[in-house]
């Protein structure tokens, strides 16, 4: 047996889910999470394990001593992303959540917020094939899958971390372009009482552009 992944680097969306629900475990021992580990990142059945030489099994178990002593770390690029080939297919990269069917946007907001939990959904709501619209004409599910597949952890925070970004871009040119239409109103209102109620509307929009990063 042969151990390919020597660093969080080299661990799949797949692996990595697997891994943590491995170490959720409440009732296995340590040995038994390890060995469960080391079955994910040797591509074979748990209990093949429990059936080599205990030499081995400890040489093996060696090899994974940096899933307990290596922190994951990214260095936040966010570099710029537009497309990608996946399996000889292109796939265009559509952050721009203003510009999200309703159907995009719902699947968005429920695996967002379990994200670390349905990673390749998500990627799929703003990876999409060339040429389709968002789940019309190809299974989203199965690309959900395969990106998990292929994806590392480093591609799974470039691609986030360019999604922030353009999010952020986006909400903030809002922000802006509504204090703009509220002072224009503040100026031309002659009611007091629309002034004042105005100013207090501008004022959020303000303490919320001055938030953002």
């Amino acid at each position: 047996m042969e151990l390919l992944k020597n660093s969080w680097k080299d661990i799949n969306l797949k692996e990595y889910k697997k891994i943590v629900e491995i170490n959720n475990r409440e009732l296995d021992t340590p040995l038994e999470k390890d060995i469960a580990v080391l079955s994910v990142l040797l591509n074979v059945p748990e209990n093949d394990l429990y059936n080599i030489n205990i030499n081995e099994l400890k040489g093996l178990l060696q090899q994974i001593e940096w899933i307990k002593t290596e922190e994951y770390t990214y260095t936040n690029k966010i570099k710029k992303m537009n497309k990608l080939i996946i399996d000889g297919t292109e796939y265009e990269v559509k952050p721009d959540i203003n510009k999200f069917t309703v159907a995009q946007y719902l699947d968005f907001q429920n695996f967002w917020d379990k994200r670390n939990e349905y990673m390749g959904n998500l990627l799929a709501v703003f990876i999409i094939p060339k040429g389709h619209k968002y789940n019309e004409g190809y299974d989203v599910i199965e690309l959900a899958d395969r990106l998990e597949e292929i994806f590392t952890l480093d591609d799974w925070n470039d691609v986030c971390f360019f999604f922030l970004q353009n999010w952020l871009i986006s909400t903030k040119a809002s922000l802006l372009y509504s204090d703009w239409q509220v002072k224009k109103m503040i100026r031309k209102t002659k009611n007091k009482m629309e002034k004042q109620e105005l100013m207090k509307i501008r004022e959020q929009l303000q303490q919320q552009i001055k938030h953002l990063p």
